[in-house]
């Protein structure tokens, strides 16, 4: 797979390095495990200290990864916000059910960072390929990849040198977040004709049918016009001037050439079409590409590949405003697929046509059409939700879960919801508030649920009408209590099962001194709780699911 970032040469693995037979260049391991390509692999800007991965990679040896990052964040309390958004959210990677990948699928991912992107890649992929200019990066990566049971990630610290170090037609996909706009800092020349030749070696180690991901900011982002400092340059107004002033501007006020270039979208067409991937889609991520809550196709050709058999029908007049001219010009960033020629459906389409076909609805199980009305990411819940409406008008809510614990969390409530439906003593009060459940489905590792939309009550915070809704959602969960009971007894074996979790799980994030004040409260309710609930029938819910508040009666967003 490696090959010479220099001359392309093949590798030959060494015990501590990797040695090119033709230009007789040798690239030393780090840790025995990353081949160093980069020729300023010294320099350290990233996320996390030097000393601080340091610790990681000494200790993870002889401790647990949650017990490393308690005393990680004890020490530097500041680090979490970086560590939970950069390594640990998956959800920053959901543009990857625009592709088109398989099990079988080999994935490269540039500017890796603290592996987010990765590790979601990994857990239904055969392997991925991360590489970061940063070698703390790539050293952070290894124990937390394998604290999550991902261990078929290869790392290297490459990127600023001729040629990325592998063979042709190596990868299957190629995913570029928020990376293109720099790679011109690393070499000389004009910028574009740099992010040029980068997307022509990228097209080179695709595989014919390979496909590039890219998130990036839009250079005539409505921002800007509003006076928002550009992200790259921290100035106003400068991305949308003239290059040469631009650069004339970046001179006077940072003493250096602007080398970070975005596009606006007819940029990114001309950039990418003339690197050979003609067949381009464009969606608007909101908020951003780096944060994504809600995808917005932008052109017909995504909507087609979204979604077999669907249509994108955008609802409310701001989506439909955003979808329009106005976001493929002035969107604050874009996420980009391209290929060079015309692959399988993407994942999301082939989850859904699975889905489709063990759909329990009559009207789409009888071939009827559908409308995708959103598409929503829940960071929180790690889920992405799809909002569909059938031809007859019955609108369905179709859940994708995006890591291990969401799919645990969506399988439950889907059989729990199953089982309210199922069960003879649940009235149909009850069975008129739960929602139905019309099939799921699996396909390369990710699984997708069909169940019916119920719409909700929006209130305000406060006032009567909140009290109102409280009351009767407690009266609601209380009939579902009764009526749910199970002949099984809370014992001692079913608390640790069911309920401890939740008390272990209060203390994992907390740093050390916080948590040493913390354990005699925690100690406290979750007595407090065993002594409430032992010897008390066992609602089937509780068995099978995981109702609560938010999953059950209220949209976390109202």
């Amino acid at each position: 797979m490696f090959a010479c970032p220099v001359c392309l040469g093949a590798l030959h693995d060494e015990p501590a390095a990797l040695f090119c037979a033709v230009c007789e260049r040798r690239y030393e391991k780090v840790d025995g495990t990353i081949p160093v390509f980069a020729e300023n692999h010294q320099n350290h800007w990233g996320w996390v200290p030097r000393e601080t991965v340091a610790k990681v990679v000494r200790e993870k040896a002889v401790k647990p990864w949650d017990e490393i990052m308690r005393d990680v964040l004890s020490e530097s309390p500041g680090l979490m916000h970086q560590i939970i958004r950069r390594s640990t959210d998956e959800a920053r990677a959901v543009g990857k059910f625009l592709l088109s990948l398989s099990p079988q699928s080999r994935v490269l991912d540039i500017g890796c960072g603290l592996g987010a992107f990765a590790v979601s890649f990994a857990r239904t992929s055969h392997e991925v390929v991360a590489i970061d200019l940063i070698l703390e990066h790539l050293r952070w990566i290894r124990p937390y990849s394998e604290s999550v049971g991902t261990t078929n990630i290869v790392l290297a610290c490459a990127g600023d040198s001729p040629h990325l170090p592998f063979a042709a037609g190596s990868f299957d996909a190629v995913v570029m977040s928020g990376v293109l706009e720099y790679v011109a800092l690393s070499s000389p020349g004009e910028p574009r004709a740099i992010q040029q030749a980068f997307l022509l070696d990228i097209a080179r180690i695709l595989k014919p049918q390979g496909q590039i991901y890219i998130g990036i900011e839009n250079r005539l982002s409505y921002r800007y016009f509003l006076g928002r400092r550009e992200e790259h340059t921290k100035m106003r107004f400068v991305a949308l001037l003239p290059r040469w002033l631009a650069n004339t501007m970046h001179k006077q006020s940072r003493g250096r050439e602007l080398r970070i270039y975005t596009h606006p979208l007819s940029g990114y067409r001309r950039l990418l079409d003339a690197t050979g991937f003609k067949d381009m889609q464009v969606f608007y991520p909101l908020p951003k590409y780096s944060r994504i809550a809600t995808l917005l196709p932008l052109e017909e050709g995504s909507r087609d590949s979204l979604l077999p058999a669907a249509s994108f029908r955008v609802s409310g007049w701001v989506d439909r405003w955003r979808s329009s001219a106005f976001g493929r010009y002035f969107a604050r960033s874009f996420v980009i697929i391209g290929q060079r020629s015309k692959s399988r459906g993407s994942l999301l389409g082939q989850l859904v046509a699975a889905a489709r076909e063990h759909c329990t609805q009559p009207v789409l199980a009888n071939g009827a059409s559908w409308n995708l009305n959103r598409y929503e990411v829940r960071r929180r819940t790690g889920k992405l939700y799809l909002h569909l409406t059938a031809s007859d008008g019955s609108r369905l809510l179709a859940k994708v879960p995006l890591d291990p614990t969401a799919r645990q969390q969506v399988r439950a409530s889907y059989d729990a919801m199953s089982l309210v439906h199922q069960a003879p003593g649940v009235s149909s009060e009850t069975k008129a508030v739960v929602p139905r459940v019309f099939g799921s489905a699996s396909v390369g590792g990710h699984e997708i649920v069909l169940e019916e939309w119920r719409p909700g009550v929006q209130v305000r915070y406060g006032g009567p009408l909140r009290g109102h809704l409280v009351s009767q959602s407690m009266r609601f969960l209380i009939g579902l209590h009764k009526e749910t009971q199970d002949r099984v007894k809370i014992d001692d074996g079913v608390y640790t099962e069911h309920f401890q979790p939740h008390f272990d799980r209060l203390g994992r994030w907390f740093a050390a001194a916080e948590l040493q004040a913390l354990e005699w409260r925690i100690s406290r309710l979750n007595g407090f709780c065993r002594e409430q609930v032992l010897g008390a029938d066992l609602p089937i819910v509780l068995r099978q699911g995981d109702f609560s508040l938010t999953n059950c009666l209220f949209d976390p967003r109202t």
